[in-house]
């Protein structure tokens, strides 16, 4: 460098007024300095720059922290889980006696208690020692006293809930007993009064016993009252949606029922006998092959399918009908012979009657046992033999319908006779 050669001949200056200059040396002493930044700038320039990281690169990396902090938190919980489970799965294994706790030890600050075995499986512990601090014995026996006043409260207020519950079940069927009891005539709801955001409804009794009140007021809320008009409107749309509904539904079986015995007379099929109950299915089947009708419309064969229940319950149904229908057959026979001996003897008592015989008719109460009433012809006039007692019996069924005829005849007599007198009389005004 030519300008740290120049030196010496600087320090060499004979003068002395520029020895104040010599001051000046030490500033041309930086000069290695100079060198020296010069040098570093080299360096610098000579040593790559690292690369700042992107925000992506960021984020990847504290991504990854966290996951490998999370899998930590996962790993140590299930850690603890584990061993907790396998405590509690040994406590449920091993039941223990437990013996009172032992005093206080001062000198370990400790108390103790001896578990003895009472049930378990194989590896639990004859005998345990529990032993706890005296600390912890009194936050143990503190919490105790709290949760044994705490659970006392909680009875307390458990039983006051049910008393009052079972207190407002009476009064409520107290109030259903009166609302039974008395009947009241109730108005409208007035307006609502915007003061006190209520409406009033007056009631009056119409009929009850002695203790109803002669008149009484409910009072409620604006807010209460439009809930209940709203809810009633809901109810009259449900019911009257309900009711379309099921007059739908009537309306479709009507048609179904129709096309379903329009089907029956178009198409005449001969049926076999049902088969065994098959105890798998717990069914019994038919055949039912074509008769007469249409062939593109009525099916060849119909293979009809019930359960064993449902064929059960059709015998006893049509045993019962053929019971029926055989009992009105037997009454129907029975009715029709009372009648012809009843016919038959009224047919002599006219004959008799034409002959001049007059009778005093009596009738005999319907005896329960046989079902039979006893009607007797005795004569009032003392001649020869040719009138002579007659009685003969005949059912109670009978006898009722002909005494319901009698009165319906006699009835209709004296309504007669009421007309024409009616008749009669307006004539004559005319």
């Amino acid at each position: 460098m030519p300008a740290a050669a120049n030196v010496p001949a600087v320090v060499n200056v004979p003068a002395v007024a520029n020895v104040p200059a010599v001051a000046n040396v030490p500033a041309v002493a930086n000069v290695p300095a100079e060198d020296n930044v010069a040098g570093e700038q080299k360096d610098e320039e000579e040593t790559p720059k690292k690369k700042r990281k992107s925000v992506s690169e960021l984020a990847r990396e504290s991504y990854n922290m966290k996951n490998v902090f999370v899998l930590l938190v996962v790993v140590l919980v299930a850690t603890v889980a584990a061993k907790k489970g396998w405590q509690l799965r040994q406590r449920q294994r091993c039941k223990y006696d437990k013996s009172a706790w032992s005093e206080c030890d001062t000198t370990t600050n400790t108390v103790s208690r001896v578990l003895t075995l009472k049930s378990g499986e194989e590896g639990c512990q004859e005998t345990q020692n529990q032993t706890i601090t005296c600390d912890r014995f009194e936050r143990l026996q503190a919490w105790k006293v709290k949760k044994a006043e705490s659970r006392r409260e909680w009875q307390e207020k458990k039983q006051q809930r049910k008393e009052q519950k079972q207190e407002m079940k009476e009064n409520k069927q107290l109030v259903k007993m009166q609302l039974k009891r008395c009947r009241y005539e109730h108005s409208d709801w007035s307006e609502c009064d915007q003061a006190t955001n209520t409406v009033t409804r007056n009631f009056t009794l119409s009929e009850g016993e002695q203790g109803c009140e002669q008149s009484h007021t409910i009072t409620i809320t604006c807010d209460k009252l439009n809930r209940i008009q709203a809810w009633k409107a809901k109810k009259v749309d449900r019911k009257q949606k309900r009711k379309d509904e099921k007059l739908q539904m009537k309306q479709e079986r009507k048609e179904k029922r129709k096309l379903e015995k329009e089907q029956r007379l178009k198409c005449k099929y001969n049926k076999e006998n049902w088969s065994e109950c098959d105890n798998t299915t717990n069914t019994v089947t038919r055949v039912m092959t074509l008769r007469d009708g249409e062939d593109e419309k009525c099916e060849p064969t119909i293979m009809v399918t019930i359960s064993c229940a449902k064929f059960e319950r059709i015998q006893q149904w049509k045993a019962r009908k053929m019971e029926r229908k055989n009992e009105k057959k037997e009454d129907k026979i029975f009715n029709r012979e009372q009648k012809n001996i009843w016919r038959k003897n009224k047919k002599i008592v006219k004959e008799q009657r034409r002959l001049g015989c007059s009778f005093d008719v009596t009738f005999s109460e319907c005896d329960p046992t046989t079902n039979m009433v006893t009607k007797s012809y005795i004569p009032t006039t003392d001649d020869d033999d040719s009138c002579a007692n007659r009685s003969f019996e005949y059912s109670c069924d009978l006898h009722e319908r002909l005494m319901e005829k009698k009165r319906k005849r006699q009835d209709k007599r004296a309504n007669r006779k009421i007309n024409r007198k009616e008749f009669r009389q307006q004539r004559l005004l005319i």
